[in-house]
């Protein structure tokens, strides 16, 4: 991605101190804006809990929800996206979990964030990211 939007790549957590440190220096008010930090990892999300109104993290599982909120302060915001699927079918689900999960799994950050997850081509990671792959019945019916 370098050069690409003529950005120089930079450590994440000491280029986005460095952009918020930017955006606010000489700005009256600038400590209520409302930012929020689009967080994955442990020291993003911490940086989201002291200079941000909270994180935004994406395409992330339930037990990395609960860590985010244990880094955040009480009264940060969380606004969390985790991926779901109503199928009915668990291979069906599986498959579909696996489609979408494949363009993330070339990405360094997601694969960070995944990190501790069995190897991420197999299906126990597939498991393992079961908010992509549930298949319910209770949660897939019309209507529900």
């Amino acid at each position: 991605m370098e050069g690409i939007r003529g950005h120089a790549y930079a450590k994440p957590v000491p280029a986005m101190r460095t952009y918020l440190e930017g955006i606010a220096k000489d700005q009256p008010g600038s400590e209520e804006w409302p930012i929020v930090i689009a967080a994955l990892g442990p020291l993003m999300l911490k940086l989201s809990a002291e200079r941000a109104r909270g994180a935004v993290p994406y395409n992330v599982t339930p037990e990395h929800t609960a860590r985010a909120a244990k880094i955040l302060e009480p009264n940060k915001c969380l606004a969390v996206e985790q991926k779901v699927c109503l199928e009915t079918d668990a291979g069906r689900a599986r498959a579909l979990g696996r489609k979408e999960v494949a363009r993330y799994l070339a990405l360094d950050n997601y694969r960070n964030c995944w990190l501790g997850l069995p190897d991420a081509d197999s299906e126990a990671t597939i498991r393992a990211l079961r908010h992509i792959c549930r298949a319910d019945p209770q949660f897939a019916r019309p209507g529900s």
